[in-house]
């Protein structure tokens, strides 16, 4: 697994992804001595498309001069800038816009992908979580893969299982719009929030679903 501290580049392996398809870091472009750092780590995987969490893309072209790496896969138009709000709503019809035209970003674009937001964490963690439970992973697959962004793999621990399973127990609850416990379907919850909230036709989720297990 490709991974460090510093930047928080890492493989997201959880369900049915596939190995080396789907990876998340902090900001390439803004975090100065990560900057290097990320660049290596995303060409050693083979990065070929970007969700970019943060950026408008007013803001990002005009940084892009610092980040050549970054500014080819730009110029190619391999990568989607959605602008979300770090205090961003999960059912607000913007919000949920915003969502859909990255999955369907994705859909028209190769893997391998690397979602990024500012630091990786709270809105690169939710488009992770939602991925990773469309995609079959387990509550405590999920629950390692997000507190991954504060501890490393080799110091993971039991209060940090039960810490994790609760923050993704109540992010997917407030996906689902209801209380969830380790019983629930979560997968075909998940399926049902992408049609009927995200908007994504049974044909787009197949898609997808191809894409990321390739």
């Amino acid at each position: 697994m490709i991974k460090t501290k510093t930047s928080n580049f890492r493989e997201i392996q959880a369900g049915e992804i596939s190995p080396k398809t789907l990876y998340r870091s902090n900001h390439p472009i803004y975090n100065g001595r990560q900057v290097k750092e990320i660049a290596l780590l995303a060409n050693e995987a083979k990065i070929q498309t970007i969700i970019n969490l943060s950026d408008s893309a007013q803001s990002l072209r005009h940084d892009l001069i610092c980040c050549p790496w970054y500014k080819k896969l730009y110029d190619l138009k391999n990568v989607v800038a959605l602008d979300i709000s770090m205090n961003f709503e999960i059912m607000d019809t913007l919000f949920l816009m915003k969502i859909k035209r990255g999955i369907k970003f994705m859909l028209k674009h190769k893997p391998p992908y690397l979602i990024h937001c500012q630091v990786g964490i709270d809105r690169t963690g939710f488009f992770a979580l939602l991925l990773e439970s469309f995609m079959m992973a387990s509550i405590e697959e999920m629950a390692k893969e997000y507190m991954l962004s504060y501890v490393d793999p080799n110091e993971f621990s039991e209060d940090d299982r039960k810490l994790g399973s609760e923050f993704v127990l109540n992010l997917l609850s407030k996906i689902c719009g209801r209380p969830l416990n380790l019983s629930d379907d979560i997968n075909s919850l998940i399926c049902l929030f992408l049609k009927d909230k995200v908007e994504l036709t049974n044909s787009e989720l197949l898609e997808l679903k191809k894409l990321l297990s390739r």
